[in-house]
């Protein structure tokens, strides 16, 4: 039986290869959450009927900052160069001295980068698209189902790839023309004209919308309405469900997930609500679901492992992607396992002392009411700083995980 794929895409922070399936990386939170269900087991894995493909681009950002003081200039010269990033760069580099240890440049700069620059925006879309693409290409549809898994940064990134995949707004030109800024950057992926040249094979595109489907799209802690770039906001995109209204030949998915973690800031910043931004037939229901959970199993209430290991949201992806495993007793079960009483209570261990407790939430809290969350990337840089300075101090007093 051919395995099912999952496209995973990380958010901001320093992702190295291998970053998906580490430890504490959202495919092992997957793999161990699975476990729980009578399908699957340690001999039996998840993995066993699901592929999932690691996608990463945060080595361009890196290329980028180590180079900086070379390309500053050719940046500010590119089309679609915002001055406020060159800025906010230059600043930040004069701030932290070392920028390899810091915060700012391993999660703010990455934010920057993407929104700021249109060229180096561009190259992340182009290394995401070709990487599913050639994926699809190489593996077929037949008998197989495909899905993209997202969080953060990440999904303003698969956004605006899946719509570059089903509008044919191909990158190829950008890098060729920005070969002369960021020379060693013209091999992501391997060659420029892959996309280009991967079409050749069809008389049209075949990722078009209606024509190639994602069964699903998760998307955990939701930043597309921010960082969007080059490609239509969210609401007007190609990137919705079969369902979604007003044309219902335009989309790349039968099913949209929408979560986020009550206490998780970033996603409230220019929030993205699905069911505002499109009209909703009688069955919209079945295409998309919108949802917050509030555990809290560890301080980085933002991480994507932390999303993950929720029962309400693997759930959701073993019932979409490994159903024949997954049955709908299991589904229910999943929910059951956050009530009273469950094996997966709101609060781990941790912070079932009171004090604790209240520590943790009060910051979190207080981080929208000290910085307001506006509708601006700056805001949103500001909020991964400070969610940063709560997690280091509150792990050097020993509180991590359950």
């Amino acid at each position: 039986m051919a395995k099912n794929v999952v496209f995973v895409i990380h958010g901001v922070g320093a992702h190295q290869e291998g970053w998906a399936t580490a430890d504490d990386g959202p495919v092992s939170t997957l793999v161990e959450a699975a476990n729980a269900y009578p399908g699957f087991s340690e001999q039996d894995p998840l993995t066993n009927s699901l592929e999932f493909v690691e996608i990463r681009y945060d080595d361009i950002f890196d290329r980028v900052l180590g180079r900086w003081q070379g390309l500053a200039e050719g940046l500010a010269d590119m089309p679609g160069a915002s001055p406020q990033a060159i800025a906010q760069v230059r600043d930040a580099i004069i701030e932290y001295g070392d920028t390899t240890e810091s915060f700012f440049t391993s999660h703010g700069m990455d934010v920057v980068f993407y929104a700021g620059f249109a060229l180096v925006r561009r190259l992340v879309q182009l290394t995401v698209a070709t990487k599913i693409m050639k994926t699809v290409a190489e593996q077929g549809t037949k008998d197989r189902r495909y899905a993209v898994l997202a969080h953060s940064l990440g999904t303003a990134v698969a956004h605006d790839a899946i719509h570059r995949m089903a509008s044919t707004q191909w990158l190829s030109r950008y890098v060729k023309s920005g070969a002369r800024v960021l020379p060693e950057l013209a091999d992501l992926p391997d060659d420029p004209s892959a996309v280009d040249d991967l079409l050749k094979r069809y008389k049209s595109n075949p990722f078009g919308p209606g024509k190639f489907t994602f069964d699903g799209i998760f998307m955990l802690a939701n930043t597309s309405a921010l960082l969007h770039g080059d490609t239509p906001s969210p609401e007007r995109s190609l990137v919705r469900p079969r369902l979604a209204q007003p044309d219902p030949e335009q989309y790349m998915c039968s099913h949209f997930f929408n979560i986020d973690h009550k206490l998780d800031p970033i996603g409230k910043v220019k929030r993205f609500r699905a069911e505002e931004a499109w009209p909703t037939p009688a069955m919209f229901g079945l295409a998309t679901d919108l949802f917050s959970i509030d555990h809290i199993h560890d301080v980085n209430v933002h991480g994507f492992s932390h999303y993950l290991a929720h029962p309400l949201v693997h759930r959701e992806l073993f019932r979409l992607m490994v159903k024949h495993r997954f049955s709908d007793e299991d589904y229910v079960h999943a929910q059951e396992r956050t009530r009273p009483g469950g094996d997966f209570p709101q609060l781990g261990d941790a912070y079932r002392d009171e004090d604790r407790q209240e520590e943790l939430v009060g910051k979190l809290e207080g981080i929208a009411t000290h910085l307001g969350v506006s509708q601006k990337v700056e805001s949103l840089v500001e909020l991964y700083i400070a969610l940063d300075a709560i997690y280091r101090e509150l792990r050097e007093e020993g509180q991590t995980h359950v």
